[in-house]
C-alpha cells in the first residue's frame, strides 16, 4: 500500500538516478558506503558493554 506522494517521490528519484554520470554514481555510492559504515560502527560500540575502571585495594 503505497500513497501517491511516495510513488511520485520514488519515480522522481529514479529519474534522477538516470540522469547521473558515472563519475556522479560512483561518489553517491562512496558516500552511502561510508555512510552505512558509520551506522554499523556506531551500533556496534552501543552494543559493547562498558566497563568502568576497578581500583585495586593493592596499592593502599
Amino acid at each position: 500500500m503505497n500513497s501517491r506522494l511516495a510513488e511520485q517521490a520514488r519515480q522522481e528519484r529514479l529519474q534522477q538516478e538516470q540522469q547521473l554520470t558515472p563519475e556522479q554514481r560512483l561518489v553517491a555510492f562512496m558516500h552511502h558506503s561510508r555512510l552505512v559504515t558509520q551506522l554499523f560502527l556506531a551500533g556496534r560500540a552501543a552494543a559493547t558493554p562498558r566497563v568502568s575502571p576497578v581500583k585495586s585495594n593493592a596499592s593502599q
